[in-house]
């Protein structure tokens, strides 16, 4: 199902294991362990923040949303899931921007050794943001069916709680500066927003969902040392 794209993985964390993978294949002292324990880090709190947030939200704000008329409610689907939009570029698209640049840079032979402004390469950074919205609208039917019907079924307010839940442990996360994975967090919220209002979540999908996330990391990283050393070879 991680070959098939059945389920929902993190990009985020393929895109940081694939590059430790690639900086181990060129040599031990290029991976930055400080870095990889704040990558943890964000892991849990994001799992944790995720759940809880959205199980939080959802026994608070439950009883006013279902109070409010359809038109409204629906006018608060929509800003919930358009800041939850707006994080997920915030988070994911930050780091596929940087990776975007560097290869940029690297392609004209410039090896950058401070920070990089993104306001100098504005082209790259609607390219990720193109990019990033043509693959949610081509391949995230399938997990859309798999997390919203199969794992567990919200209703509209639950869904607004797991979308709040979402945003504000993304918007804290960004704040410090700690890469967390959309993904997961958006995942563990509506867990959490399921939960909290008594719904029935398929501890099955949560299995292969979970199963998912461990071999991102190892799969990913093999291949990025895999593809790193046949490019050395060539």
């Amino acid at each position: 199902m991680f070959f098939l794209g059945l389920t929902p993985t993190s990009e985020s964390h393929a895109l940081i294991s694939a590059i430790t993978g690639a900086a181990l294949a060129l040599g031990t002292g290029n991976v930055n362990l400080a870095a990889w324990g704040k990558v943890l880090a964000g892991l849990a709190a994001s799992l944790a923040l995720g759940y809880g947030g959205a199980w939080l939200l959802t026994r608070t704000l439950y009883r006013p949303l279902a109070a409010l008329k359809a038109q409204a409610l629906a006018r608060t689907q929509i800003l919930a899931a358009g800041g939850m939009a707006f994080m997920h570029g915030a988070q994911d698209g930050q780091k596929f921007v940087a990776i975007f640049i560097l290869a940029d840079l690297f392609a004209r032979g410039r090896y950058p050794a401070g920070p990089i402004a993104l306001s100098d390469h504005l082209p790259v950074v609607f390219l990720c943001g193109l990019a990033m919205a043509l693959g949610t609208s081509v391949g995230g039917g399938r997990i859309v069916n798999l997390v919203g019907y199969k794992m567990v079924r919200l209703q509209k307010t639950e869904g607004v709680c797991a979308d709040l839940g979402g945003v504000l442990c993304l918007l804290l996360a960004s704040a410090f500066g700690v890469p967390v994975s959309t993904t997961h967090t958006k995942t563990t919220a509506m867990m959490g927003a399921g939960a909290a209002a008594g719904g029935q979540v398929s501890s099955k999908v949560v299995r292969e969902i979970v199963f998912t996330w461990v071999i991102t990391f190892p799969v990913c990283g093999l291949l990025g040392w895999a593809l790193t050393r046949l490019l050395l070879s060539i």
